[in-house]
Protein backbone atom coordinates (compact mmCIF):
# COMPACT_ATOMS: atom_id res chain seq x y z
CA UNK A 1 0.00 0.00 0.00
CA UNK A 2 1.12 3.62 -0.58
CA UNK A 3 -0.46 5.25 2.59
CA UNK A 4 -1.98 3.89 5.35
CA UNK A 5 -4.19 6.11 7.87
CA UNK A 6 -4.37 6.23 11.56
CA UNK A 7 -7.89 4.86 10.96
CA UNK A 8 -7.09 2.08 8.55
CA UNK A 9 -7.68 -1.66 10.01
CA UNK A 10 -4.93 -3.59 10.11
CA UNK A 11 -6.72 -6.97 8.77
CA UNK A 12 -8.78 -5.26 6.48
CA UNK A 13 -5.89 -3.99 4.63
CA UNK A 14 -4.81 -7.74 4.50
CA UNK A 15 -2.81 -8.13 7.92
CA UNK A 16 -2.88 -11.55 9.39
CA UNK A 17 -1.89 -13.79 12.32
CA UNK A 18 1.64 -13.89 10.72
CA UNK A 19 2.04 -10.30 10.52
CA UNK A 20 0.18 -9.75 13.67
CA UNK A 21 3.09 -11.67 15.60
CA UNK A 22 5.60 -9.95 13.65
CA UNK A 23 3.32 -6.46 14.66
CA UNK A 24 3.75 -7.63 18.39
CA UNK A 25 7.44 -8.38 17.89
CA UNK A 26 7.73 -4.72 17.06
CA UNK A 27 6.57 -3.12 19.32
CA UNK A 28 8.70 -5.09 21.70
CA UNK A 29 11.21 -3.53 20.08
CA UNK A 30 10.98 -0.37 19.74
CA UNK A 31 8.57 0.12 22.95
CA UNK A 32 9.85 -2.32 25.35
CA UNK A 33 5.91 -3.10 25.85
CA UNK A 34 4.70 -7.03 25.80
CA UNK A 35 1.59 -6.83 23.32
CA UNK A 36 -0.52 -10.23 23.44
CA UNK A 37 -2.06 -10.68 20.09
CA UNK A 38 -5.82 -10.36 21.43
CA UNK A 39 -4.51 -6.82 22.02
CA UNK A 40 -3.77 -6.50 18.21
CA UNK A 41 -7.53 -7.88 17.24
CA UNK A 42 -8.96 -6.00 19.66
CA UNK A 43 -7.10 -2.65 18.36
CA UNK A 44 -6.85 -3.21 14.91
CA UNK A 45 -6.39 0.65 13.97
CA UNK A 46 -2.55 2.50 14.64
CA UNK A 47 -4.74 4.84 16.28
CA UNK A 48 -6.37 2.13 18.59
CA UNK A 49 -3.23 0.58 18.94
CA UNK A 50 -1.25 3.61 20.22
CA UNK A 51 -3.79 3.98 23.06
CA UNK A 52 -3.08 0.66 24.07
CA UNK A 53 1.09 1.14 23.86
CA UNK A 54 0.21 4.67 25.74
CA UNK A 55 -1.69 3.00 28.79
CA UNK A 56 1.28 -0.16 28.76
CA UNK A 57 3.84 2.22 29.16
CA UNK A 58 2.21 4.36 31.66
CA UNK A 59 1.58 1.16 33.76
CA UNK A 60 5.28 0.97 33.61
CA UNK A 61 5.69 3.20 36.13
CA UNK A 62 5.42 3.68 39.58
CA UNK A 63 1.76 5.07 40.16
CA UNK A 64 2.91 7.24 43.05
CA UNK A 65 5.91 8.56 41.16
CA UNK A 66 3.65 9.49 38.00
CA UNK A 67 1.04 11.26 40.21
CA UNK A 68 3.58 12.93 41.87
CA UNK A 69 5.42 14.09 38.52
CA UNK A 70 2.06 15.27 37.18
CA UNK A 71 1.51 17.12 40.36
CA UNK A 72 4.64 18.73 39.83
CA UNK A 73 3.73 19.63 36.56
CA UNK A 74 0.93 21.06 37.05
CA UNK A 75 0.19 24.82 36.86
CA UNK A 76 -0.53 26.41 40.76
Amino acid sequence: MERVGRQDHFFELGGHSLMAVQLASRVKDEFDIALDLQDLFSHPTIAQLEERVLDAQLLQFDQQELADLLRNDSPT
